[in-house]
């Protein structure tokens, strides 16, 4: 960085020399013009005018050829625009194809699933009584609940009703007990004999009365016991019921998951039917689709392959050598025959002799039908121009497996398509692969490796520090980088905030200081260069213009470290 500055000043003093020169040539100019006249005026305005119309000329041609590459430009956009007109019209007539494919599955699916919906509903009907018939059931049982526990509380209160009684009932038969102590002495005294009999035939009244609360009480006693008996027995009834019905819901769980699937099974063979109707797989129809939006239109019978209805072609055509012949020419044009020197003579004998066509070998049109797969996967790739398909892609291609291609016959059964292997690899084509995958995993792990140490690195050594960044804009992403790794970060605003500059540059407290001089116009950024030149900075003060933060970053850590020889920025003054 320092170089670019002293750079910077010797072409300020070589433009300041050049200036003073022009100075000096003019004055001569102006000195020979009065002394020689009008001769070298007109000589020196000549000159002048040359080097005007050089300039004129040389912008006019750069000029020009910027109007070349705009026109280029413009005509790459026409192109572009025109070749997404296509693609939009062949994409509106292939959704058309998609909605009538829905329409028809939608409605083979609700002819399908009408008495089987009727049937889930009857069933969710029945459960839904038996739901409200338990929520009856547990209400009762929560009221029996509340009734029981409600005679227990009258339970024990009437136990202690009986304990205070019986607590009274003690009481007069020990004043019985002492009145009778008392009975031989009533010839002593007989007017305290009578009051003492009086008081005790009181007593016994009241010993009666008692007696009588007290078998009331019982009796009342019993009878809630008998209540809190059939309480109970009502419990437990209810409580079988709740387990009855829980039993019959799990089974009506288990007959709707069953139910489901066999809801997903008739799906699936509804699928598999449909999917009969069109003898094209997935991956060779998206083939299908690439190469006629990439490729020119002399290759593809457009018409006739927007025409594929899905009812055109089933599986029992597509089963024998006819169905299979009119694919292969409702694909081609008449020039694409052209290029098929085998199709041709298949395709006059289907059209001259079509009762002789048991007669045509079957080998004829698996060879035919093999080249044309893997002629027109090298031309999607060259018409294209997107190069080697890579691995993963939407075709899902393997090392061993580069293409796959369409086989209607097989070798026992008539199925309907085959995968067959790719050309195969020798042994030393395998094992170069094998060992390029090792060196590229060896690669992925040592650079995986080499990050974390850094990253360890950096956080050992930059978590704690203090870092001061002046400059006049926002430095944001220097302060979100350097906290992230710990590092207290201090911002100081050179134009609002100008006599902390040079303080903030001399500071002790700070770990690192930097000092942004980038967007600073010429003469207020020489002002600033040779004032803070001038202080005699500290070297730990770095001047940037505007570095990588991740840079930035990497410098405070291993200067801190004192590997100053690994700084990606040039560091003081």
């Amino acid at each position: 960085m320092r170089s670019r500055y002293d750079e910077y000043h010797k072409q300020k003093e070589r433009q300041q020399q050049k200036q003073m020169a022009r100075s000096r040539l003019l004055a001569q100019g102006r000195a020979k013009a009065q002394a020689v006249r009008q001769t070298d005026e007109k000589q020196l305005e000549r000159r002048l005018d040359a080097g005007i119309d050089r300039t004129v000329k040389k912008q006019a041609r750069e000029i020009q050829q910027l109007q070349q590459k705009l026109n280029h430009v413009k005509n790459q956009q026409t192109d572009l625009s025109q070749m997404k007109g296509k693609l939009a019209k062949e994409n509106r007539s292939l959704s058309g194809q998609v909605r009538q494919l829905k329409q028809h599955l939608a409605q083979e699916k609700t002819n399908n699933e009408a008495a089987l919906a009727e049937q889930l509903q009857q069933q969710a009907d029945a459960l839904y009584l038996k739901q409200v018939l338990l929520d009856q059931a547990q209400a009762e049982q929560q009221k029996s609940k509340a009734q029981y526990r409600q005679l227990q509380k009258q339970v024990s209160q009437q136990d202690i009703q009986i304990n205070k009684l019986e607590e009274q009932r003690r009481q007069l038969q020990n004043l019985v007990n002492k009145y009778q102590s008392i009975y031989g002495s009533a010839a002593v005294n007989p007017q305290q004999f009578q009051e003492k009999m009086h008081q005790f035939s009181k007593m016994q009244a009241s010993n009666r009365k008692l007696s009588a609360r007290i078998t009331e009480l019982e009796h009342k006693l019993v009878q809630q016991d008998e209540v809190l008996v059939k309480a109970r027995a009502n419990s437990m009834n209810l409580q079988q019921q709740i387990e009855e019905i829980n039993g019959t819901k799990k089974k009506l769980k288990k007959q709707r998951q069953e139910l489901q699937d066999e809801n997903q099974r008739l799906k699936k063979i509804i699928d598999e039917q449909d999917n009969t109707k069109f003898s094209l797989q997935p991956w060779w129809r998206k083939l299908h689709d690439q190469v006629i939006q990439h490729l020119p239109v002399r290759w593809w019978n457009e018409q006739a392959y927007l025409q594929l209805e899905p009812q055109a072609f089933k599986l029992a055509d597509l089963k024998t050598i006819p169905g299979q012949l009119r694919y292969l020419q409702l694909i081609m044009t008449d020039e694409n025959l052209q290029e098929y020197a085998d199709l041709l003579p298949l395709i006059q004998q289907y059209q001259k002799r079509s009762h002789r066509l048991a007669t045509i070998p079957k080998q004829e049109v698996l060879k035919v039908t093999i080249k044309l797969v893997d002629d027109t996967y090298h031309m999607f790739l060259e018409g294209a121009d997107l190069g080697p398909v890579p691995q993963n892609s939407e075709f899902d291609f393997k090392d061993e497996q580069v293409y796959q291609v369409l086989h209607f016959i097989s070798a026992d059964r008539y199925e309907l398509v085959q995968l067959l292997n790719a050309r195969p690899l020798n042994a030393r084509q395998l094992q170069e692969q094998a060992h390029k995958r090792q060196r590229q995993r060896l690669k992925r792990d040592q650079q995986r490796d080499q990050d974390n140490e850094l990253e360890a690195f950096l956080h050992a050594t930059l978590t704690g520090k203090h870092v001061v960044i002046v400059t006049w804009h926002q430095p944001k992403n220097y302060v979100a980088l350097f906290e992230r790794y710990g590092v207290k970060v201090t911002v100081i605003n050179s134009k609002q905030q100008k006599h902390q500059v040079v303080s903030a540059m001399f500071s002790k407290r700070y770990d690192q200081h930097y000092l942004f001089l980038n967007g600073v116009s010429h003469p207020q950024y020489y002002s600033v260069y040779n004032r803070y030149k001038a202080f005699g900075m500290p070297k730990d003060v770095h001047l940037i213009m505007d570095e990588n933060p991740r840079n930035l970053v990497l410098d405070a850590a291993y200067t801190l470290a004192g590997q100053h020889n690994k700084t990606p920025i040039t560091s003081g003054i």
